[in-house]
C-alpha cells in the first residue's frame, strides 16, 4: 500500500533545500526508494545528492520545458553528480533537442522523449456514468459540475477559480466546484470560499483514486 509525504517546507526560507534532503535521506533509509521519478531540475538534483548516500536503482528526470540545462553551473552538476542509473526523459523532441543542445556530455540514448502517458482506451472503459460518479464523489444529484484535477498548490490557480466561480454563482445557482486533489492549502481554499458566500458549492475533495 503506498503512501503520501507532504514536506511542508518553506521555499522562503533558505534552509529549506537542507531540511527536504534530511526528511528524504531518513525516509529513503527508512522504506529503502526502488526508483526516483523527479520533475524538473532542482528537485533532480537534490535526489542526486540524496543518491549518493541512499543509492537508488533507477532514477529519472522530466523536463517539461526546455532551458532546463542552459546555466553552466546545471550542466556542470548533471554531468559530474547524476549517476549513469539516471535516464533523462522529455516531454516534446523539441525539449530533447534542446537538452541534449547543453548536456552534450550525455548519450543521447540516455534521453527518452515519452509523450502524453495515458491509455485513453483503458480509462475510457473505466468511465462512471455522470449519477454514478457523482454519488461515489458525494455530489448533488442534477448540478452542473465544474471540474479541476490537481495537487492544491498555488502554482496552480485554484483561488483564481474559486473566486471565478463565485462570480458567476448568483447566475448559475445550480452549479458547484469540485476540486480533486491533495495538498496543504485545502483549509486555505476552505476559508476562500466561505468568504466569498460559496462555500456549500465548492467541494474540495481530497485525493481520488483513479480520478
Amino acid at each position: 500500500k503506498g503512501s503520501v509525504h507532504f514536506l511542508q517546507l518553506n521555499h522562503k526560507q533558505t534552509t529549506w533545500r537542507f531540511k527536504a534532503l534530511a526528511r528524504l535521506f531518513k525516509l529513503c533509509r527508512a522504506q529503502h526508494f526502488d526508483a526516483a521519478v523527479c520533475h524538473h531540475y532542482k528537485p533532480s538534483a537534490m535526489i542526486a545528492l540524496l543518491d549518493r548516500f541512499c543509492p537508488i536503482n533507477k532514477l529519472f528526470m522530466v523536463n517539461h520545458n526546455p532551458g532546463n540545462l542552459r546555466r553552466k553551473g546545471r550542466r556542470l552538476t548533471v554531468r559530474y553528480l547524476f549517476s549513469k542509473r539516471w535516464t533523462f526523459v522529455t516531454v516534446s523532441d523539441w525539449v530533447r533537442r534542446d537538452f541534449l543542445a547543453h548536456a552534450q556530455s550525455l548519450v543521447p540514448d540516455r534521453v527518452k522523449t515519452v509523450y502524453n502517458c495515458i491509455d485513453i482506451e483503458t480509462i475510457t472503459r473505466s468511465h462512471l456514468q455522470t449519477a454514478e460518479a457523482g454519488d461515489q464523489l458525494g455530489l448533488p444529484a442534477n448540478a452542473l459540475i465544474c471540474g479541476n484535477i490537481h495537487r492544491l498548490d498555488t502554482s496552480k490557480g485554484h483561488d483564481y477559480f474559486i473566486q471565478a466561480f463565485a462570480s458567476i454563482s448568483e447566475q448559475m445557482p445550480d452549479a458547484h466546484l469540485a476540486i480533486i486533489g491533495g495538498g496543504d492549502r485545502q483549509a486555505i481554499l476552505e476559508k476562500l470560499a466561505e468568504d466569498l458566500g460559496v462555500g456549500t458549492r465548492v467541494h474540495l475533495l481530497g485525493l481520488v483514486p483513479e480520478a
